[in-house]
């Protein structure tokens, strides 16, 4: 979701979710705050109060962790802003999720040629049955990384 698009108070949430994100990959990488204010280069106390959360976050801040942190930041931004999760970024299922739905998007880039350029593409006609084959091959393959196979009588029914 755009910023602008967003409340403020939308905003603010979104930007604690990135917050606790960090701090929770912060905490795995058992990183001192010291080491931490070192590596952002900023002082103690930002680093500090950034970790708290009593100041707020930064588009050149949000950067710095990512790359600090090694933070994905795609799939930061899909837990962020489309699971409104930040734990969700370290579930080996969404995590998969995401390189699903990325491998997707890439498919679908390539298939339909959009980085010819819209002038070419829109020469062409992309017909909504290769819309939906690319969806359907797609959910396929994300159903597959979800669902694990169940001992007879306990699966849906």
């Amino acid at each position: 979701m755009r910023d602008l698009e967003q409340t403020e108070s939308q905003r603010i949430e979104r930007l604690d979710r990135f917050r606790r994100l960090f701090v929770e990959e912060w905490r795995r990488q058992r990183i001192t705050n010291v080491d931490m204010a070192k590596r952002l280069g900023r002082s103690l106390s930002l680093t500090n109060k950034l970790k708290a959360g009593t100041t707020p976050l930064t588009a050149p801040i949000i950067d710095q962790f990512v790359q600090v942190l090694g933070i994905d930041p795609i799939r930061a931004m899909f837990a962020v802003d489309i699971a409104l999760s930040h734990l969700s970024y370290f579930d080996p299922k969404f995590q998969s999720a995401c390189t699903t739905a990325l491998s997707f998007f890439e498919k679908i880039t390539v298939e339909f040629g959009y980085g010819r350029g819209l002038g070419e593409i829109a020469a062409e006609a992309v017909t909504p049955d290769q819309v939906e084959l690319c969806a359907r091959e797609a959910a396929a393959t994300l159903a597959r990384s979800f669902v694990r196979p169940q001992p007879p009588g306990h699966g849906l029914s």
